[in-house]
């Protein structure tokens, strides 16, 4: 279950990098929007500064020119009465040139000399003074109306830097309500992320339980199955030699050598499995092939090996048996008879060509080899199980024998019945539970199979040293 654990990093790693590329878009565009901003902010203070610098010095050129003006008007009222004083000065001299007697005893006076016109001199300098006043005060309207508009253009940047402010804490408020959900989302997806590893390690926790408990039971019923074996045979023979024993052990080691390889081909057709579910390159597949067949030449090796080692035991129990006993003698006639006309077993399933599907389906579809080996397991337990009761039929005071009818119906149902492993074999194997799913692994059952009874005695034999 790597690919649990690593589908959980993956999954951490891709909310992570996703929230972390969230976060540095959101920054950057906040970065860029603080930015124009204060970079707007920035301009129109400058602009204000400008303005107030050129207002400034506006002011100040007016009151230079107001203080000019005052001063002008200050000169020229004082003009005004120096030529008032001058004028009736004249006026006085005028009449004092005009009157009748002028007193001689006084000494003459030089007047001050004066200028020819000094009222048109007056006059051409009030005409400056105005002409001067009226420039100035068109100069303070524009000025004023130049404040004027300074003003108003400093009320707009003011207006404008106050809905930039709005704007950028708006848009703070929105981004802090988008990292605190984002936040929410990355701990929540942190959670999830946790909990699902979890889930996945009680998993994995599990499935190895449940591998080794069915592993476990397998082993207990084959070792069982071998021990119920060995102790009829024992039973069914009075004085077993050292060499049926050996026999026996050699038999136990190649059947328990036997399930092992089974067990083990079934997880390697397993993993093939899987990793024909996970598409596999051509060269993977034909790997796959080659260990697959290795494995098959390896079963073949072995089920042959467990024929001529129960053929040996055989041939060890036809010589261990005394042949001076008359009802055993007729037993085994009736036994060669009866396996001569043939017993009465279900058909062994055709195999199906060795390809992907099959691949796929080999846990739980049994071979052939494995059908015939367990019908011929279950040929030779019906025959001992026969010798037995021919013995127990000798012996004196023995049980009510059974009638031919009940015989052969027995012989039948000996043959064709499953045993109680097989049946739990066959139950781990087809019987999943509806959360196991492919993690589970199956046990294939060995379907009870055998000869037609049309098949001779020398057909038998001949099948027996052939694989299934």
């Amino acid at each position: 279950m790597a690919w649990a654990g690593g589908g959980a990093g993956q999954l951490s790693a891709i909310l992570e990098s996703d929230s972390s590329e969230e976060e540095e878009d959101e920054e950057k565009e906040e970065e860029g929007e603080e930015a124009a901003m204060g970079q707007e902010v920035d301009e129109a203070e400058e602009r204000l500064a400008e303005l107030e610098q050129a207002s400034q010095a506006l002011l100040a050129e007016l009151s230079a020119l107001e203080t000019e003006f005052e001063i002008e008007r200050t000169c020229r009222q004082q003009a005004e009465a120096y030529a008032a004083q001058v004028k009736q000065e004249n006026k006085q001299l005028k009449r004092l040139s005009l009157a009748p007697t002028a007193p001689l005893a006084l000494p003459e006076e030089e007047p001050p000399e004066e200028d020819p016109d000094p009222a048109q001199r007056y006059g051409q300098q009030l005409e400056d003074l105005q002409e001067k006043i009226s420039w100035l005060l068109a100069q303070r309207k524009d000025l004023t109306i130049q404040v004027q508009e300074l003003q108003r253009q400093n009320k707009d940047l003011q207006d404008q830097l106050e809905m930039g402010q709005e704007e950028q804490q708006r848009l703070r408020a929105a981004l802090g309500t988008s990292q605190r959900a984002l936040r929410s989302f990355k701990r929540v997806s942190q959670i999830v992320t946790q909990d699902y590893c979890e889930a996945m390690q009680q998993l994995e926790l599990e499935q190895d339980l449940r591998l080794h408990a069915e592993a476990f039971a397998h082993e207990m019923l084959v070792q069982k199955k071998e021990a119920n074996r060995q102790s009829s045979i024992l039973l069914q023979s009075a004085g077993p030699s050292a060499q049926l024993l050996a026999a026996l052990q050699e038999v136990g080691r190649l059947t328990r050598a036997l399930e092992e390889a089974r067990q083990e081909q079934q997880q390697r057709v397993k993993e093939l499995e899987e990793q024909l579910g996970r598409r596999p390159e051509p060269e993977e597949l034909d790997l796959a092939r080659a260990a697959l067949a290795e494995a098959e030449d390896e079963k073949l090796q072995l089920r042959k090996r467990l024929q001529e080692a129960e053929r040996r035991l055989a041939g060890l129990e036809e010589e261990g048996k005394p042949e001076a006993d008359d009802a055993k003698a007729r037993a085994v006639q009736e036994m060669m008879e009866r396996i001569k006309n043939g017993v009465v077993l279900r058909p062994a399933k055709e195999r199906v060509p060795l390809d992907q599907g099959a691949m796929r389906r080999a846990s739980r579809r049994p071979s052939g080899r494995q059908s015939s080996l367990k019908g011929r397991d279950r040929q030779l337990e019906s025959i001992l199980q026969r010798r037995r009761r021919a013995v127990d039929s000798s012996l004196p005071a023995p049980p009510p024998a059974p009638g031919p009818q009940q015989q052969d119906h027995e012989d039948a149902g000996a043959a064709g019945r499953t045993e109680p492993g097989d049946k739990d074999i066959g139950t781990a194997s087809s019987g999943r539970s509806p959360g196991s799913g492919r993690d589970r692994v199956p046990f294939r059952a060995r379907v009870a199979s055998g000869l037609p009874r049309t098949r001779p005695l020398a057909c038998l034999a001949r099948d027996r040293g052939e694989p299934g």
